[in-house]
């Protein structure tokens, strides 16, 4: 997973502009860590095939979070206009969350995904999570050429 987390780094810091993987990539993101969750859901028992709260909206903090949820899905996605997107399952798939950590250091041009996860059936939803996160005590700065 730290591959991975690198890797996804590597190219949002191209998508940000030429050359900023190999300005940043070693010196911002060479000393990350990472934890990985394994989160269960389970829906009140009085719940008959509606939409409840398993978790309510938040952000993440961390510079990623890469998510891998069961077939049930229930993670949603709040847009720039304040609506809620279903993000359905999709076998084999990942879904890649920018956090605060990122939303800081790109100081905004990139935004921390408000997401929540909603039960939808009367069983347990199960997702595995991997937060990619700053070295500990690290000062969050944007560089410059980020800032503009």
């Amino acid at each position: 997973m730290m591959k991975l987390s690198k890797k996804i780094i590597e190219i949002i810091l191209k998508s940000l502009g030429t050359g900023y993987e190999k300005r940043f990539l070693d010196s911002e993101f060479g000393n990350c860590h990472g934890y990985m969750r394994i989160v269960n859901y389970t829906p009140p028992s009085n719940v008959e095939e509606n939409q409840v709260e398993g978790l309510g909206m938040h952000t993440d903090m961390s510079c990623i979070t890469i998510v891998f949820q069961d077939e049930l899905g229930g993670l949603q996605m709040r847009s720039k206009d304040g609506k809620w997107l279903n993000i359905h399952p999709c076998k084999n798939s990942l879904v890649v969350n920018i956090g605060d950590l990122m939303q800081a250091w790109s100081n905004g041009r990139l935004r921390s995904s408000e997401h929540r996860v909603v039960l939808r059936r009367s069983r347990n939803r199960f997702s595995l999570v991997f937060f990619w996160c700053f070295e500990d005590e690290k000062e969050v700065i944007a560089p410059n050429e980020i800032v503009g």
